[in-house]
């Protein structure tokens, strides 16, 4: 069984406006979001640090590698750099994006993971 790790950075203002982007977010995706954590980014007042779970139905790699790429692309539709999968290694699929542009989400890290049952 596989869950995907999101951790973004979004530049907005009052973390009302993070939940309404996780809202909508959560909509696009036809799914609720977990572990949900918002906090100020340090380094970056104007940011938000928020980091969640998305529950995928996927059973084998192949699924969870193309259901991380939907996960990202709803995210994002931009430039994302994609890490993996590694044929002779573990599960290990990931994918960053960075952006200066004129949007909320300035960062992200979007990362399959393989959970015990």
């Amino acid at each position: 069984m596989y869950l995907v790790h999101v951790a973004i950075h979004l530049e907005l203002r009052r973390k009302e406006k993070v939940q309404g982007f996780l809202d909508r977010f959560s909509a696009k995706l036809g799914c609720e979001l977990s572990n949900v954590r918002v906090e100020r980014y340090f380094k970056e007042p104007k940011h938000f640090r928020t980091t969640f779970d998305v529950p995928i139905a996927a059973t084998d790699k192949e699924r969870g590698v193309y259901q991380t790429l939907v996960v990202a692309r709803t995210l994002e539709s931009g430039h994302w750099l994609v890490n993996g999968p590694h044929e002779f290694e573990p599960i290990h699929f990931e994918c960053f994006f960075d952006s200066s542009g004129d949007q909320p989400l300035k960062w992200g890290h979007v990362e399959l993971l393989t959970v015990e049952e």
